[in-house]
C-alpha cells in the first residue's frame, strides 16, 4: 500500500499497490469533511463507482482488523503502550525476547512479548514489534494468536516525512475514477 498520512486534521489516502490482492483500490479519510466515513473505490473490474461508507462497514473490514484511522506508525505505537499496560497485569513487565533483526532490508530491535493468557485480554498472545534502528519509530509489527499462528503481520517499507497540500486528500482530484460522483451506502 502507498498511505499519506496527515495531522491536525487526521487526513489519510491509501491506495493497493498493483502486486496485491486488491490492486487499485483507494480511499480518502478526512476527519474533518466525515467523521465516520471514508470515501473510496474498490480495484479491479469494480473501480468503476467511487462511494462513501461506514469505517466499520463490509469496505472497510473485508480485509484489514483496523479501521482507516489505524494507519500509521503513531498507531502502532499508542497501541505498544495500551498493551504494555496490559502486560504489566499479567505479570510480563518487559520482553520476553529482545534481538537485532533485519526484516525487508531494514536493521530493527526485534522486542517479543508473549503472555500467559493471550486472547481475548489482549490483542495477541504474542507481538514482535521491531524499532527502526536508526529513526524512532516502529518498522515491523507481527502479532500470534493463541495457538502460535501469526494472524498479523505489518511492515513499514519507506517512510518519508512530506508536506501535502489539500488535494492529496480531496476526492474530487485524487480518486481516479471519481468522475462518477460521490455516492451513498
Amino acid at each position: 500500500m502507498l498511505v499519506r498520512v496527515a495531522h491536525d486534521p487526521l487526513r489519510i489516502y491509501a491506495k493497493w499497490l498493483p502486486d496485491g490482492a486488491h490492486a487499485g483500490q483507494e480511499i480518502i479519510y478526512d476527519e474533518s469533511r466525515r467523521t465516520d466515513e471514508m470515501y473510496g473505490h474498490l480495484g479491479g473490474i469494480m473501480n468503476a463507482m467511487p462511494l462513501w461508507t461506514s469505517l466499520n462497514g463490509a469496505l472497510a473490514r473485508s480485509q484489514s482488523n483496523h479501521q482507516v484511522r489505524d494507519l500509521g506508525t503513531e498507531y502502532i505505537a499508542r497501541q505498544y503502550l495500551e498493551e504494555g499496560k496490559k502486560y504489566i497485569e499479567a505479570g510480563l513487565p518487559r520482553s520476553t525476547q529482545i534481538e537485532v533483526k533485519t526484516i525487508d532490508g531494514v536493521r530493527v530491535l526485534a522486542l517479543t512479548f508473549e503472555t500467559p493468557t493471550g486472547q481475548p485480554q489482549l490483542y495477541a498472545k504474542k507481538e514482535t514489534l521491531g524499532l527502526d534502528l536508526r529513526h524512532p519509530y516502529f518498522r515491523t509489527v507481527e502479532s500470534y494468536d493463541n495457538e502460535g499462528r501469526i494472524f498479523e503481520r505489518i511492515v513499514f517499507e519507506t517512510i518519508t516525512p512530506k508536506t501535502f497540500d489539500d488535494s492529496t486528500f480531496d476526492p474530487k482530484k485524487r480518486l481516479i475514477n471519481s468522475n462518477a460522483g460521490p455516492a451513498r451506502s
